[in-house]
């Protein structure tokens, strides 16, 4: 049986630490599939373009996530991103915030469209909380 200061019982009387512990203790880990989306064969000025990307969760809980474009090579190179009901433009610089909670993925969808003749580049970066950051380009 313990003993413990002030206490002839084995209880402790007086309560030295307390603490609670809520969560998980792993970071989040998330993969981009493909990391790199190629639009292959012949793509026409001025035509759109669509493909799909999936955002996975390979930790257990909940992860939220915020995306922005990082960059592309030329103004005329517009890039469309779609997650979970909500659009980011590349045309207005914004960012798209959001939850993967229940399911296992989300989907994300690229729509590009180009006005100019040449090869484009756009980068998207995505931070993921209490995870390190990914990227992927198109």
């Amino acid at each position: 049986m313990p003993a413990y200061v002030g206490s002839s019982t084995q209880f402790l009387s007086i309560p030295i630490i307390q603490f609670n512990l809520r969560g998980q203790g792993n970071s989040c880990q998330v993969d981009v599939e493909p990391p790199i989306s190629f639009f292959e064969g012949d793509t026409f000025i001025g035509q759109e373009y669509h493909q799909s990307v999936k955002l996975r969760k390979v930790s257990e809980g909940a992860i939220k996530y915020t995306m922005r474009m990082e960059g592309k090579n030329r103004e005329t190179f517009s890039v469309d991103l779609r997650a979970q009901g909500h659009t980011m433009s590349t045309a207005t610089g914004g960012v798209l915030v959001g939850e993967i909670s229940s399911s296992d993925s989300i989907t994300l969808d690229l729509t590009i469209r180009s006005d100019e003749i040449g090869p484009a580049i756009a980068y998207f970066f995505i931070e993921i909380e209490d995870g390190a950051p990914i990227s992927f380009s198109c």
